[in-house]
């Protein structure tokens, strides 16, 4: 009995000192930002005015036809999807109720213009560097993510106008954080 417990002492002590020193990989980093790491993209849909009142009435305001039957296809899509219900063709109006699921993408956030959406949310690529400082505990990790499309992204208001605004296109981004050293594990520092 006494050498099973001088066995899980001394197993217990060197799984301890093996995690203390664990060095943060690229693999874990990448690992726990993918797992931690969230960016959300907020943006308001496409509208001259946007008024809310358990209907969401999309205003067209495009000339173009071409842009009307697209964001047409967009709304439809979304029905599709279970995010908006009741859609009705009024000329240059779109009619629409958000379901439940729709209403998890709308944010309290408002601009000027009413009520922001989540267009985007990151998703991680790749980790590019790690800058660990063995004395704080603590680590920059450096790493590049794009932009994960929700299903009002084609509907975000910079696809159409003030293109130079849109923040959340389809390309790579990078961004660094800090990770801190726990005595079993890394974590991005809040």
């Amino acid at each position: 009995m006494k050498k099973l417990k001088l066995c899980l002492i001394v197993v217990s002590t060197m799984l301890m000192s093996f995690c203390t020193n664990q060095k943060l990989t690229k693999e874990n980093a990448l690992e726990i930002l993918k797992r931690d790491f969230k960016q959300k993209c907020y943006q308001g849909l496409i509208s001259d005015n946007i008024y809310y009142y358990g209907n969401y009435y999309q205003k067209v305001s495009k000339s173009n036809e071409e842009d009307i039957a697209e964001i047409h296809s967009y709304i439809m899509e979304l029905k599709k999807q279970g995010c908006v219900t009741s859609v009705e063709d009024k000329p240059r109006y779109m009619q629409f109720t958000l379901t439940s699921k729709g209403k998890r993408y709308q944010s309290s956030k408002k601009d000027r213009i009413g009520k922001l959406f989540e267009v985007a949310t990151s998703e991680i690529v790749s980790v590019l560097g790690i800058s660990e400082n063995k004395n704080t505990g603590t680590a920059i990790v450096k790493f590049r993510f794009k932009y994960k499309p929700s299903p009002f992204y084609n509907l975000r208001r910079y696809k159409y106008k003030f293109k130079h605004k849109d923040t959340c296109k389809d390309k790579f981004y990078e961004h660094e954080v800090e990770f801190i050293k726990f005595d079993d594990r890394w974590e991005i520092k809040k």
